[in-house]
């Protein structure tokens, strides 16, 4: 947050998919004494304005201004991400994970650790760590128990790991992460900086002192007088010497203090420049300490270093492990540094909002690189860092030392259009980069076979893909961008290329069995035209124009469309520069308008559950509910103003819509009275995610996507348990034999026995308990 001197508002307008306006306010500032030339209380007439526009290129809520020397800034601490999260959702106690689980896509991530190379925790907001065991290739959600923001992390070995976050929370694990237990809190304010030495001693940051254990967490205890405010960074050289950064979050409000006695008392440090020595009292963000050079240099000899500054950075830089500090004069000009981090006493990176220097040579000198919009950075070798960010960063890998940054696949940042889910295991995802400053139009198609614990790429190409259906867990279609239609039969293996003979964009497809399938589109990839629907009744081999929308001033074309049989079906879109539903009763061949009843917004979304009854939703919260194949329609309060992109309804009761707003986030809508009504749901999901697609296959199971290759999915806790298969037993001629194992009967005590209808030593199945084959092999650890 910033503060402006206002002026006026004024209206803009922006593209933010295929064929959508958004209406949006920009403050504009006539009048910016308060940040580069006002005194330090001029307050007068100042307003709080979240920044909240785009430029072209960069998805996602931009980084505040800077405020000048002397004015206040709220401390973005190393915890929550003020463009991420809510404030009334910002919980004072540790709470439980949220039953939305994210599986794919950009989360917020501030913290990360990795052991060596290869493997590697991050936490970031509603609780989530992500494992990777191959280089940050790959990532892995693990369970931590709770919905809280989680702000670092740290592991002392393999197996051995705590993080920590807001109200208190503390979370331990002893087996990789594979499971994580919530440890006692004496405290419940957010948790800033963690430092373990080993397996049991371990040290916490307050916005007053420290927490220490010396039980692996079994016990915390709080101690650290002389600490005068929050603790943003600290670290532990062994059990009695460590170093924090405290910042009460003004120019001169940080403080660099030391203990020699295990964190008990702290006492202030000095810095020094040539020609004068003076309190480490500057704002001080991150420190770190390289492990010590052979020969070991431990405790008092180690060679740290600071970073900070109001708005220009500042480094320090200690011989001393800590003692006193020798600042580094630079010229570069960029935001402060928040985090930093040394591999050894040459080779140290630095990041702060979206700045990022790099030293060879201890921190003496510093060169600035390409962006890089990071809260946090680690390299584990000279060639090999990571970096976790806030907002649409999410974490990336560099293999360069830092001159270049890519993302793991599953934190890509393109768009996920359409989902579709055939049981509770099996689904498909679809979607691209359609915007042209983009280096090349994208489209891909994910699959998931295991309930979405893991989704893989199946399909890219050179044209974003805007939805996807599949008829079963062999046949499916997906459709997009230049008239594309690809279909398979083999669940994805292969995709084959349709082609109804356009180039229109194709928003929406839906087939009852393998042979009879409509899709409907627009004109142009902006989404304005005429828009069209075209049917099959041979599985796609050939398509036919079926309907024409003829397109007035301000018009969209037609987004969605759903059959309830070969013969019924509707269509949503927009006509005549309103919104607008059809119907068919002969497979699509013609279509009579069903009039909402006034001048509605753009539909984009329709579910129907039979012949007569369905639901439509569009922009500024729109929902209607028919039940008589839209003769006639009933809106419903949505209980949002935000714009709905999709509805999917299980039966006449529960169903769900998904919404976004560039301005406040996006929003997951839930009912359980056929949409009397409707109740906004905790996904747990960076909030300007916006949400384009929902799959509810069953009453235990619901999957959203959205922007930021958003995958979030539920589970219903009261699912019944899936039954533990057993085996089925050979029938034989003989009685099935018992658990306990018994000598195997010979006919006669002959050397060689006369094979008869009784087990001989031959080993089968009817002589080993049917327990043995099914015995999971118990790792200890995943792969």
């Amino acid at each position: 947050m910033s503060k402006l001197s206002p002026h006026k508002a004024i209206q803009i307008k922006w593209y933010d998919r295929p064929g959508r306006m958004v209406i949006g306010s920009l403050v504009a500032i006539a009048l910016v004494l308060l940040l580069f030339g006002g005194t330090p209380d001029s307050n007068a007439g100042s307003l709080t304005v979240e920044t909240l526009a785009t430029p072209k290129g960069q998805e996602g809520p931009v980084a505040p201004p800077v405020p000048a020397d002397g004015s206040t800034l709220t401390i973005a601490n190393c915890i929550r991400d003020p463009q991420g999260i809510p404030a009334d959702q910002l919980s004072t106690a540790v709470v439980p994970a949220t039953l939305w689980k994210w599986q794919y896509g950009i989360q917020p991530m501030h913290a990360l650790h990795f052991n060596d190379t290869n493997e590697g925790w991050a936490v970031g907001d509603w609780g989530l760590i992500v494992h990777t065991t191959d280089g940050g290739q790959s990532w892995k959600r693990q369970e931590s128990g709770v919905g809280n923001w989680l702000g670092g992390v740290q592991f002392v070995d393999a197996d051995t790991g705590w993080a920590i976050g807001s109200a208190g929370t503390i979370l331990h694990t002893a087996d990789g992460g594979l499971t994580w237990g919530i440890q006692s809190s004496p405290v419940a304010v957010d948790l800033c900086g963690l430092s373990f030495v080993d397996s049991q001693r371990g040290w916490i940051g307050l916005p007053d002192g420290v927490l220490r254990t010396t039980d692996g967490g079994t016990n915390w205890i709080k101690v650290g007088s002389g600490v005068p405010a929050q603790v943003l960074d600290l670290q532990f050289l062994d059990e009695n010497n460590g170093v924090l950064i405290s910042n009460s979050g003004s120019p001169s409000g940080g403080h660099i203090l030391r203990t020699t006695d295990g964190g008990i008392t702290w006492v202030p440090t000095t810095c020094s420049r040539p020609g004068s020595v003076f309190p480490c009292e500057k704002h001080f963000q991150a420190l770190h300490f390289p492990p010590p050079s052979p020969p070991a240099r431990g405790g008092s000899e180690r060679f740290g270093v600071a970073v900070g500054g109001w708005v220009n950075p500042q480094f320090y830089l200690t011989n001393d492990g800590g003692a006193s500090w020798v600042q580094q004069e630079t010229d570069i000009t960029f935001a402060k540094p928040e985090s930093v981090y040394f591999l050894d006493e040459n080779n140290g990176w630095a990041v702060g909002s979206c700045d990022y220097l790099r030293t060879n040579d201890g921190g003496h000198t510093w060169t600035k690189l390409d962006d890089l919009c990071a809260g946090d950075i680690q390299f584990v070798t000279a060639s090999t860092g990571f970096a976790a960010g806030k907002g649409n960063f999410g974490i990336r890998l560099s293999t360069d030392g830092g001159d270049t940054w890519s993302r793991p696949d599953c934190f890509d940042d393109a768009r996920l259009y359409g989902v579709s889910f055939v049981n509770s295991s099996e689904g498909w995802a679809v979607g691209g980069k359609p915007y042209p400053w983009y280096p090349a139009t994208e489209g891909r198609i994910l699959h998931t076979a295991d309930g979405g614990q893991t989704w893989e790429v199946q399909q890219e190409y050179n044209s974003c893909l805007m939805a996807v259906h599949f008829v079963s867990r062999l046949h499916g279609w997906a459709v997009g961008e230049s008239g594309r239609i690809l279909t398979t039969i083999n669940g994805g293996g292969t995709w084959t290329a349709q082609t109804a003979g356009t180039n229109y964009t194709l928003y929406g497809v839906d087939f009852v069995d393998d042979s009879y399938g409509w899709i409907a589109g627009a004109e142009s990839a902006s989404g304005y035209g005429d828009g069209r629907v075209w049917r099959t009744t041979d599985g796609g081999t050939h398509w036919t124009q079926s309907g024409y929308f003829e397109a007035w001033s301000g018009d969209y074309g037609q987004y969605s469309i759903d059959f309830v049989d070969r013969n019924i079906g509707y269509v949503a879109g927009a006509e005549a520069g309103k919104g607008s539903v059809h119907k068919s009763n002969d497979g699509g061949q013609t279509w009579v308008e069903k009039p909402l009843g006034g001048d509605y917004p753009v539909l984009r979304g329709l579910n129907f559950i039979s012949a007569n009854e369905g639901w439509v939703v569009g922009d500024d919260g729109f929902i209607a509910h028919t039940t008589n194949g839209g003769d006639t329609w009933d809106l419903q309060a949505s209980g949002t103003g935000k714009d709905l992109d999709a509805v999917s309804f299980l039966d006449s009761q529960r169903g769900y819509a998904v919404a976004a707003d560039p301005a406040t986030g996006n929003a997951l809508l839930k009912t359980t009275d056929g949409g009397l009504t409707w109740v906004e749901e905790t996904t747990g999901t960076y909030r300007w995610s916006r949400m384009r697609g929902v799959a509810f296959p069953d009453l235990y199971h619901v999957w959203v996507v959205g922007d930021y290759s958003l995958i979030t999915a539920y589970t219903d806790p009261n699912m019944p348990p899936t039954p533990t298969p057993t085996l089925t037993p050979t029938p034989t001629s003989t009685p099935p034999p018992t658990n306990t194992p018994t000598v195997t009967p010979t006919p006669t005590a002959t050397a060689t026995p006369t094979p008869t209808g009784t087990p001989t030593s031959t080993p089968t199945s009817t002589a080993t308990p049917a327990c043995k084959l099914y015995l999971p092999l118990i790792l200890k650890k995943t792969p």
